[in-house]
């Protein structure tokens, strides 16, 4: 063999032996990382494991333009919101209600409403830091007009808990960090979704397209129909994607699934664990 064959092979080897090495490196991080939010995800459990909505037995105060603040002709929704429990939920009011009353005082002080033209937006200041799952911050409710349809609505949750039931828009964007997002019975045309550590729950209808994202949580789907009615571009590296029946794990494991359905559902899975489910 020539000398430079010689040579390239030899970095061949040691450049794929790095790359088992570093995807190795990556899970084992991942693992750290997701024990190190255990105990937030065990609060998690906690708080939604009797089987009933953050929601049951509230009911929306009189908006006092204080603590409880009503915003009207709205059609874009952004929340990005950390180290909070937060509930979404429809009502038959015509103006979307914030209520801050039931958030500790401090906790209160964090939460900045701001609305522009039609854009709300609902943050918390991050220069503030407590823990949300020891300290009991309290519950931040959001009030929905049932029946409304936003052109777009979007949830960024680094820490805590964020429960919504009945959203419609045209496009809806959910990503969770750390915390956990539970999303029922909402209808979008365009899904994005992106889990980092945390867990992110859907149930709900998808008409054009869905992307979801799952790093080193997981990601549980529940799809109106049968696994038939879909189109996917699945991509599993270390983690495992379910679809119905069917499970694809293992490095770089990559398919197509064309069934002429219009439309399409696509997962990425790193070291976490996707699976979509149909009823």
């Amino acid at each position: 063999m020539k000398k430079g064959w010689k040579v390239f092979w030899i970095v061949c080897a040691v450049l794929a032996a790095t790359g088992l090495f570093m995807t190795a490196a990556g899970a084992a991080l991942g693992g750290l990382s997701m024990l190190s939010n255990r105990d937030e995800l065990e609060k998690l459990s906690e708080i939604t494991s009797d089987g009933e909505n953050l929601s049951s037995g509230y009911k929306a105060g009189e908006p006092d333009g204080d603590m409880i603040t009503a915003y009207e002709e709205v059609d874009e929704i952004a929340l990005d919101l950390s180290e909070l429990v937060v509930s979404v939920v429809p009502s038959d009011s015509s103006a979307i209600v914030v209520d801050t009353s039931r958030l500790r005082e401090d906790v209160r002080e964090t939460v900045v409403i701001s609305q522009d033209g039609s854009e709300l937006k609902i943050e918390t200041d991050g220069h503030h830091r407590f823990q949300w799952y020891t300290d009991d911050p309290g519950m931040l409710y959001i009030s929905i007009p049932e029946g409304e349809n936003y052109s777009s609505f979007s949830a960024e949750i680094g820490a805590g808990l964020l429960e919504m039931t009945g959203i419609s828009a045209g496009e809806l964007s959910l990503e969770a960090g750390a915390g956990q997002i539970i999303a029922e019975g909402f209808y979008a045309d365009v899904l994005e979704a992106e889990c980092g550590a945390g867990q992110i729950s859907l149930q709900g209808e998808v008409v054009q397209h869905a992307d979801i994202n799952c790093d080193i949580g997981e990601v549980l789907f529940t799809l109106p129909g049968d696994a038939e009615a879909y189109d996917y571009g699945l991509s599993c590296s270390a983690g495992e994607l379910v679809v119905g029946d069917e499970v694809y794990s293992g490095l770089r494991n990559k398919m197509k699934i064309d069934n002429n359905s219009g439309c399409m559902v696509e997962a990425e899975c790193r070291v976490g664990r996707i699976e979509i489910m149909f009823e």
